[in-house]
């Protein structure tokens, strides 16, 4: 017997619990756009872990990033964090070269990597005017302690800037 997984939601104007989403599959990572009307979400419903994007109700689902979207292996995708202006999604890839982040249009095309840099990077969350992705670097190892920063990149740039 299979064990049902869903995504619960709740909001302030329906203080009642509901679900978003209900399937047999991990479904991970929740990221809703601004606007509120669509989510993305990570899945392992393929046999992969690959980053779709949902309606509120349910109109649509289609998968945004694959593995495939990459010409080297990918080993996990996660993180999925919606630009405010829900035109774009930043997220955690870790494949050949690393763990970085990546930025997709919500419309389509190819992946781009945020920045060259070839520090360790994951958990990224979008500035609220859209220009700016935080996210944290690791860095050297200190003794036994991996040493991590704050960092932000203006999307299109070249280099980051250390926060914290």
């Amino acid at each position: 017997m299979q064990r049902l997984r869903h995504r619960d939601e709740f909001s302030a104007d329906h203080p009642s619990l509901s679900i978003a989403l209900a399937t047999s599959r991990s479904e991970m990572d929740p990221a809703w756009s601004a606007s509120g009307t669509e989510m993305a979400f990570t899945t392992d419903r393929n046999g992969r872990e690959e980053i779709w994007l949902r309606s509120q109700r349910g109109d649509f689902e289609r998968p945004l990033v694959t593995p495939s979207d990459f010409g080297a292996e990918t080993f996990l995708l996660s993180a999925p964090a919606m630009a405010p202006d829900g035109q774009r999604v930043a997220y955690h890839r870790i494949g050949a070269e690393g763990d970085r982040i990546w930025t997709t249009s919500v419309a389509g095309g190819p992946p781009v990597r945020l920045t060259s840099d070839e520090h360790p990077q994951e958990s990224p969350s979008w500035s609220p005017d859209g220009a700016w992705v935080a996210y944290d670097q690791g860095g050297e190892i200190s003794g036994s302690n991996p040493v991590s920063s704050l960092v932000k990149m203006r999307v299109g740039a070249r280099m980051p800037r250390m926060v914290a």
